[in-house]
């Protein structure tokens, strides 16, 4: 019993800000997933991040996407000499530039022709998203692994439901 309690107790949650990432400042790397491309995160203090991604949307709208999260990291799962496991919840703020393949949208129809014309346009858009993530950082090689998915909002060009997520993979200086 008391080899039981002992265990429960080393795995008990504890505050984030006593030692997700201590000693470590800014981490650099990729994403991979929605999107693809540069993935950074900077350990604030007291269990806060920021992070930011600068990547390519190849699947949905073949083009650019930027978002920058706020991130906050309410527990750590466990915490053994080897691998901070922990998991994190946050807000931010995404913008995205891409070409307009849709036929259906702003074209011009050529009746003689049967076919869409002056279908070739650049958007933007922007909107939020709350980032929810499992955190896996490596103590020995400092290396961490984020499992992320942020559901969120367009805000512009139209109003919709956005859902970006993947792996991060970024090495810790």
């Amino acid at each position: 019993a008391v080899a039981l309690a002992a265990a429960l107790v080393s795995f008990a949650p504890r505050p984030a800000a006593a030692a997700y990432g201590e000693g470590l400042t800014i981490g650099i790397g990729g994403l991979f997933g929605e999107p693809v491309g540069f993935s950074m995160k900077w350990l604030i203090a007291d269990g806060h991040a920021l992070q930011a991604v600068l990547g390519f949307d190849l699947w949905y709208r073949d083009g650019f996407l930027t978002a920058v999260d706020w991130v906050w990291y309410p527990l750590i799962i466990t915490s053994p000499s080897a691998l901070d496991l922990s998991f994190h919840v946050g807000a931010g703020l995404f913008l995205g530039v891409w070409y307009d393949r849709y036929w259906d949208r702003g074209c011009d129809w050529d009746p003689v022709s049967h076919r869409y014309y002056d279908c070739h346009d650049n958007q933007v858009g922007f909107g939020g998203h709350f980032p929810v993530g499992l955190d896996l950082l490596f103590k020995a090689v400092p290396i961490e692994l984020s499992f992320e998915f942020a559901p969120g909002l367009w805000f512009y060009p139209y109003v919709g439901f956005s859902a970006f997520g993947g792996v991060h993979v970024r090495y810790f200086f």
